[in-house]
């Protein structure tokens, strides 16, 4: 059994007293603000609670911090009476591999179509995609 897990850890700023932040919505009756001191603390509290879960995870699985988790600890319910490795579900990329090699993948026109300056793809994936000498 390990010893104490590496937790991860915030120091979330201390609120601002009867500040509010306006919300964007479609409702229209949702005209209201968050009051920060409100949400703000609720927020924390689930934030703590959600890295304690973390904590209790990387432990169960044997582990001493969240990075050591691979994707054949996390199990996937398949069913009613089943669950299987992630890793036997999905499949998952080697590391490094769509800066390495990129056509080495299925994901090769997707890479090819990405752009970090925009959201249109560079090339059209419809073509590209419906010829048969690269797929």
């Amino acid at each position: 059994m390990p010893g104490r897990v590496a937790r991860p850890t915030s120091t979330p700023s201390a609120p601002d007293s009867k500040k509010v932040r306006l919300v964007a919505s479609d409702k229209v009756d949702s005209g209201v603000g968050l009051v920060v001191d409100v949400q703000g603390e609720r927020a924390s509290r689930f934030h703590e609670k959600t890295l304690d879960s973390l904590a209790d995870i990387v432990a169960a699985a044997g582990l001493t911090h969240p990075g050591d988790l691979q994707p054949h600890h996390l199990m996937h319910r398949v069913g009613v009476n089943n669950a299987r490795p992630i890793d036997s579900i999905y499949p998952f990329r080697p590391a490094d591999i769509l800066n390495d090699d990129p056509d080495a993948t299925p994901d090769a026109d997707w890479w090819r179509a990405a752009s970090a300056d925009s959201f249109s793809p560079r090339i059209d994936l419809a073509e590209q995609r419906a010829r048969p000498d690269i797929n």
